[in-house]
């Protein structure tokens, strides 16, 4: 990260004037000078505000409501840290690049390329005097592409359908496979740390105690509160759902049960990585409808919390890093799919206090305008851009470019606009849209309209009758949505909460006791009677007087909620584990070397030409795995009477042996490693296998989890405590735990291992022995 451009923008931002920012716009700031315009702002906003507005009796929480709180809030704070993040995509790029791997026949280079898609990509084709063309978009997504010569060969070969890409070579197909699943795992590992310690700079800057810093947390908790204030213009009421955790502390409500803001004591965890795994063909709940996934996806976020409030409600996903497969739709590799572009953020008060300063940021890659379109179409006539109703923005946005594009003839020498194909292929899309909602067919239908008439128009624009009709079109649909997904619950994040918290988000406590799902995917670490009392006192001597006496008043039976990491789903028929009487999930298509892209367009009925490959190479083999319920409700309170008969029990039994495989001989972590069953160990180090499993195991680390929850957080830690020494050291001992420190040692080379004797043992066999149940 630049330090120059940091202390820059904290010259200029530390003015008292700018200190009435609400993030997406700045009132002091000339308006030339601001990334979007000032209607745009006001159209986001008022739009999410007034999906927050509901009557007093319906005021409970729900994903509508979170997915437009959540979005409001990531807009105003990535556009607010827009340089950073710049600097940042810029710095991991530079650093991957830079960095030399080894195998056994030496050093070497990955070339890598991270680029800078989705709705910032679009907003960045646009200079600061066109701003009003940008619409506001929440959050900042890149792709990172491997830019090795296999990869690129196996792109070719797999997706542009150049089928003689190999007559001449020394090397297959499936040679160049293999090796480019080795390479992507490398960069996936190496990614994750570098992120890890970039996440300790945002850190930094975010304790930064100078009350002048535009980025620390007295700034953001400013900056929400203000934007708290501006919202209300668009809003009946007095107080704005969700919005109003934002409220000055003099005028909280007695009713208030919450408070949003940034924590600025440096035990708190506040940025973390998060690694996300969404796998490819049908999830469990999908329909026939639902469009194929398809391909693993792998996920890599920065996310940053609210004090006592966990990522998923706070700012999650501030900047969204995916792996680009080569041989898919969305690999880029070549100057027709980006450019690297200097990006010029120029900052002046509109009271001329301080002159015009330019900060640049010099190396930073960005699609181009051609294969934006053309990913865009491609994922349109897939038919996965219908049911998220993504399909009618995607369409406004294409009309925007075109005018643009198209009346800057002295910019662009060549006209941008749709071929004969692809109109074809959108309208036989939009046609064949639900009459379920009318509306939203006949909105679309008028933006497919348009888009012909821009792209086989000569003339710019069209006629005046033409340019009229557009922009009635565009202002009745301007009101789009921006519904952007919520985060997969196959995530391998380590989410971390408070009952306490939990509360806070459904209607009542009988809500949650009756629904299942709520509690499903999470383990609670539950308090003996001595523990119990232990904590009350912990809490009631250093929590705040008023948290204190909100979180005594609640049932602290359990302390926390922990996401289940999805290692432990995956634990195959192929493994030496002894399954017996273990309800499995047959993985059917998904472990066979299916190509989705191939199947979906066989279920759109799409033709494309130039690809005729209907393998994969990117899979898990994995046939059969744990049925998800068994795991997710492993602490589940029902039916644990006798703890020997509990999930919990079984969870134990299965990281107990487990790490006796491992530690009987370490190879066998190839089998936990998602997607890379299969590979031979002579073609890669099993020290990064194991660093990858590890990745994706961080929940299994016991101790860190219990000194980053809610009891610790926003109070002074004390790790001397002697029920808090006692509860780590029985964490630390634990089966689970266990598991975590095998996995890691094979991933320091501290167990290497040839294969020994293993003797199986059932892990779901369930015994008879009367106890209460117990984490321990």
């Amino acid at each position: 990260m630049n330090n120059n451009i940091l202390d820059d923008i904290v010259n200029i931002k530390k003015h008292k004037d700018y200190q009435n920012t609400i993030g997406l716009y700045t009132e002091m700031l000339a308006d030339e000078t601001n990334w979007y315009s000032r209607n745009k702002v006001d159209l986001f906003l008022k739009d999410h505000v007034e999906e927050l507005q509901l009557p007093k009796d319906k005021k409970t929480f729900d994903d509508r409501m979170n997915d437009n709180f959540k979005e409001i809030i990531i807009a105003c704070y990535t556009n607010e840290m827009r340089p950073i993040i710049y600097s940042v995509i810029e710095e991991i790029e530079i650093h991957l690049n830079n960095f030399k791997y080894s195998d056994k026949k030496g050093k070497f280079n990955i070339p890598v390329a991270i680029v800078v898609c989705g709705g910032d990509g679009f907003n960045n084709f646009f200079s600061n005097k066109d701003k009003d063309n940008r619409l506001v978009s929440p959050d900042i997504d890149v792709k990172l592409q491997i830019l090795t010569d296999e990869a690129i060969r196996v792109h070719k070969y797999m997706y542009e359908g150049k089928k003689k890409t190999y007559d001449k070579l020394n090397v297959s197909l499936k040679e160049d496979q293999i090796q480019v699943k080795k390479q992507i795992l490398l960069v996936r590992n190496e990614l994750y740390s570098k992120m890890i310690k970039v996440a300790k700079k945002l850190e930094k800057i975010h304790l930064d105690k100078n009350d002048k810093s535009p980025y620390n947390s007295i700034a953001l908790n400013r900056m929400y509160k203000n934007l708290n204030k501006y919202c209300k213009r668009f809003s009946d009421c007095k107080k704005i759902f969700l919005l109003d955790n934002f409220e000055e502390d003099d005028v909280q409500s007695e009713e208030k049960k919450f408070k949003y803001d940034f924590s600025n004591n440096k035990n708190d965890i506040n940025y973390q990585v998060r690694y996300t795994l969404m796998k490819r063909g049908n999830i469990d709940n999908s329909t026939k409808e639902d469009p194929y996934k398809l391909h693993d996806v792998h996920l890599y976020a920065f996310d940053l919390s609210f004090k006592d409030v966990n990522p998923f409600q706070s700012i999650a996903g501030l900047l969204d890093i995916v792996i680009s497969y080569p041989g898919h739709m969305g690999y880029m590799y070549s100057n027709k799919h980006f450019k690297k572009r200097k990006i010029d953020f120029n900052f002046q008060l509109d009271n001329n206090d301080i002159e015009l300063k330019k900060i640049s940021i010099k190396n930073v890659n960005f699609i181009t305008e051609k294969y934006y379109i053309q990913e865009v179409v491609t994922q349109i006539i897939l038919g996965l851009r219908t049911k998220t109703k993504k399909i009618k923005k995607d369409l406004s946005r294409f009309i925007i470019l075109l005018k643009y594009y198209n009346s800057n003839k002295g910019i662009n020498k060549e006209r941008l606009k749709l071929s004969k194909t692809q109109l074809s292929n959108i309208s036989f899309i939009v046609n064949k849209l639900s009459n379920k909602d009318k509306k939203f067919k006949e909105d679309c239908i008028k933006l497919y309209e348009n888009i012909k008439l821009l792209s086989t128009n000569e003339q710019t624009g069209g006629s005046n009758e033409q340019n009229i009709s557009f922009k009635k079109s565009f202002i009745a649909l301007g009101k789009l949505k921006l519904n952007y997904p919520f985060f997969s619950e196959d995530s391998g994040y380590s989410s971390v909460t408070s009952k306490q918290n939990k509360n806070n988000y459904t209607s009542t406590e009988k809500d949650i006791k009756n629904d299942k799902n709520k509690l499903d995917d999470m383990f609670k670490l539950e308090l003996s009677e001595s523990e119990l009392q232990n904590a009350k006192s912990h809490i009631k001597t250093n929590y705040d007087k008023n948290f204190s006496k909100e979180c005594l008043n609640k049932d602290l039976k359990y302390i926390n909620y922990i996401k289940v990491p999805k290692l432990l789903h995956y634990i195959g028929n192929d493994l030496s584990l002894n399954l017996s009487k273990c309800k499995v999930i047959e993985e059917g298509e998904r472990s066979v070397s299916i190509n989705y892209e191939v199947k979906q367009r066989i279920k759109e009925k799409v033709i494309f030409d130039d690809q005729d490959i209907d393998t994969e190479y990117l899979y898990s083999i994995i046939n059969t795995r744990i049925d998800n319920k068994v795991i997710q409700s492993w602490a589940s309170t029902e039916n644990n009477d006798n703890y020997n008969n509990s999930n919990i029990n079984i969870v134990k039994k299965i990281c107990s042996e487990l790490t006796k495989l491992l530690k009987s001989d370490n190879n066998n972590i190839i089998k936990l490693c998602y997607g890379y069953e299969d590979i031979n160990t002579k073609n890669i180090d099993i020290k990064q296998v194991a660093k990858a499993v590890l990745n994706d195991s961080q929940c299994l680390n016991l101790p860190k989890l219990y000194i980053n929850n809610k009891l610790s957080s926003g109070v002074v830690k004390d790790l001397n405590n002697p029920y808090v020494k006692s509860l780590i050291n029985k964490l630390d001992k634990h089966q689970i735990t266990t598991l975590y420190k095998t996995i890691k040692d094979i991933s320091e080379g501290k167990i290497v291992s040839k294969r020994k004797r293993y003797e199986k043992k059932p892990v779901c066999i369930k015994e008879k022995k009367n106890e209460g149940f117990s984490l321990f």
